[in-house]
Order: structure tokens, then sequence, then C-alpha cells
């Protein structure tokens, strides 16, 4: 285990559909040295409905790490009410995608969400993650802006 590639969990005693993950920001990222922590809520009817993911690392919402991690409430798709920080995945269903990106009662995992976290939106370009950017990369404008 090495810290680059480190995921935690705890789960609340009493309150089973309640976790807390703190990830590490991957090597050669932006966020390497970095913990980043989400609370997750599965809802009553999981694993038939993804768990909702909000990170709770914004310096009181004063922070915007990269374009699918909102710090204030702004909308992927449709945000539950009270989702200030919203986690931006297809899988969760907070963002447009293939529909083998999506979530699938049978087969989707918490730790399928995880990972995809860290493998998808900490990554060290993460302007590209916002739609319509990518075709800038390896532009002079896509460079200057990133």
């Amino acid at each position: 285990v090495t810290m680059s590639s480190t995921v935690w969990c705890r789960v609340h005693e009493s309150q089973m559909h309640l976790w807390r993950a703190m990830i590490s920001g991957p090597e050669g990222t932006p966020y390497e040295g970095g913990l980043f922590i989400f609370d997750i809520l599965c809802p009553n009817d999981y694993p038939n409905t993804a768990p909702k993911v909000n990170l709770r690392t914004t310096g009181a919402g004063s922070v915007r790490f990269n374009p699918n991690l909102y710090n204030c409430g702004k909308a992927c798709l449709s945000p539950p009410d009270d989702a200030p920080s919203l986690v931006c995945l297809s899988l969760l269903g907070t963002w447009q995608g293939d529909a083998g990106e999506s979530w699938h009662a049978k087969t989707s995992t918490l730790l399928q969400v995880l990972m995809s976290v860290q493998a998808l939106i900490l990554v060290p370009d993460p302007f590209f993650n916002e739609p319509g950017y990518e075709r800038i990369r390896g532009t002079p404008q896509g460079d200057s802006q990133s």
C-alpha cells in the first residue's frame, strides 16, 4: 500500500447506509499529497439505486478542485437538494455517459465508485475533465488554459 493509491472507508456504526471515504491524491497529479474526504449515502433501495457521493474537502465551499467535483451546489444534471458538494460521474447518474458507464444494480459496487473517483477525476490534467475541453488538449490554447 502506498500513500498515492490508498482509499480509506469507514461505515457509521448504527447507520450502515452512511459511509465516509478518504482518498489520497495520486502521484503525478495536482492532487498528490492531498487527502480528499467524501460522504456516501446508500439509499434505501441500494444497490438498485446508485449511492449519493458528496465531496467534503471544499474549504467550506471556497475551493473547487476539479470540473467533476462541485463545491457549492452547482448541478451536474439534477442533484439532490441536500448535495452541496456533488461528485459527477456517469456511474452515479450525475453525469451523462454511455449505457455501460451507468450504475447497474447487479454489477456496480462502492469500490468501483471510489476507484472511479481516484482514476477518472483525480487526474494529472483536471482541466480536460470539462466537457468539450478534451478537443483542445495538446494545443497551445489547451496548454495555457490547463
